[in-house]
């Protein structure tokens, strides 16, 4: 272990740039608004300079990893998420939240079959959170695999069984599949929680033509 430093990036990163951290995949995302400079700083830094100072200093500091990698997939630099986020599932494999976030980049980065067992990693850890569900079930759609990604959306249902999104989801799937029948239940579903749904019934009705 390295020994405790006195520099501290995410507290630094905050004050520079006002940035809140998430902490969570249930956070919502929190773009940098960037100030004039960084405090006892000749020059403005951004905010990738100050993680990358610090793991300069301190390869083994997670915290300025963990904020790199949220960072970039802020960014939408993919690539270098993935690189930062297979750094860290070596680092500490018990985490779900980096295989979860290795799943993320990957997927933007349309490598589905990865993107998948990075899913798959992050729910056996901790499959309480539908979105990881429903991202392992994007993923196996993406590679074509239909009974795969129902499988994945129906644990997402299992956790919230009257979101509407991903009961669409669902129908639609079972509708790519030829699956008139179960396409039927799914889009019922959906009438009996919003009867209005103007979309749930088009589809119900062609479904019955």
């Amino acid at each position: 272990m390295s020994p405790a430093m006195d520099f501290h990036p995410v507290d630094k990163v905050k004050q520079a740039f006002k940035i809140r951290i998430r902490t969570s995949e249930r956070e919502q995302d929190w773009l940098p608004e960037v100030s004039n400079s960084l405090p006892d700083s000749g020059r403005a830094q951004s905010p990738e300079e100050v993680y990358l100072e610090t793991i300069k200093r301190d390869p083994q500091n997670r915290e300025a990893y963990e904020g790199l990698g949220r960072l970039y997939l802020q960014e939408k630099k993919f690539e270098d998420a993935a690189e930062t986020f297979d750094f860290l599932t070596k680092f500490d494999p018990s985490r779900d939240i980096y295989w979860s976030n290795l799943g993320l980049s990957l997927y933007s980065l349309k490598k589905f079959r990865e993107a998948a067992n990075a899913y798959e990693k992050a729910l056996n850890l901790n499959s309480k959170i539908p979105t990881r569900w429903i991202n392992l079930g994007l993923c196996f759609a993406a590679m074509e695999d239909l009974g795969k990604a129902v499988t994945a959306v129906r644990g997402a249902l299992n956790l919230d069984r009257r979101n509407l999104h991903y009961l669409t989801l669902l129908a639609d799937l079972y509708i790519q599949a030829g699956n008139g029948i179960k396409a039927e239940q799914a889009l019922e579903q959906i009438l009996e929680i919003e009867p209005t749904s103007r979309a749930a019934r088009e589809k119900l009705m062609k479904l019955k033509i």
